[in-house]
This record gives structure tokens, C-alpha cells and sequence, in this order.
């Protein structure tokens, strides 16, 4: 299980603070997220551009390290990581 943590904007769209996902195998963010955004449609537009690509104004970390130093979206996540997803300061 992965656990996502989520900023105010995000857990009044999913109406939770954070979520419990399974993870049988190594992931990215980007399909994680992606999954996410499919069970819960009402954080799909804040979190991803039409052309399906993660909206720069949502910060991601994974163990508390942001993506950006790590593989942007694409950075591996596995069972027992805790994600935090967020609206950037300002947004």
C-alpha cells in the first residue's frame, strides 16, 4: 500500500484527507496519480493539463523528497511510500 497524503484543495475535491492505494508492483507517480484521478474525477482537471500532462502548479513528493529532485512523474513508487500531493504556495 501506498499512502497519499493530500493538500486542503485536493482532500475538499476527494472529500479525504489522505488515501490508502494498493500497489502490487513498482509504479510511477504519474500512473498513481492517473489512477487516482480516475476514481475520483473531481481532482482530474486540477491535477492534469488536456493534454494529459501533470500540471506544473501541483507539487508531488515521495518520502518527503519532491519529485523534481527525484524523476519528475516518472519517479518509481512501491509499497510503503507515503506520497503528499499539493497545490504550490500561491495557487
Amino acid at each position: 500500500m501506498v499512502t497519499v497524503h493530500l493538500g486542503s484543495t485536493y482532500a475538499d475535491a476527494i472529500g479525504e484527507a489522505s488515501l490508502t492505494e494498493p500497489v502490487l508492483t513498482e509504479t510511477t507517480v504519474f500512473a498513481l496519480l492517473s489512477e487516482i484521478a480516475e476514481t475520483h474525477p473531481s481532482v482530474h482537471a486540477l491535477w492534469f493539463r488536456s493534454n494529459g500532462q501533470l500540471r506544473g502548479h501541483v507539487e508531488v513528493s515521495v518520502n518527503d523528497t519532491a519529485i523534481q529532485e527525484l524523476r519528475g512523474p516518472e519517479t518509481a513508487i512501491r509499497a510503503g511510500d507515503e506520497l503528499t500531493v499539493k497545490p504550490a504556495l500561491g495557487c
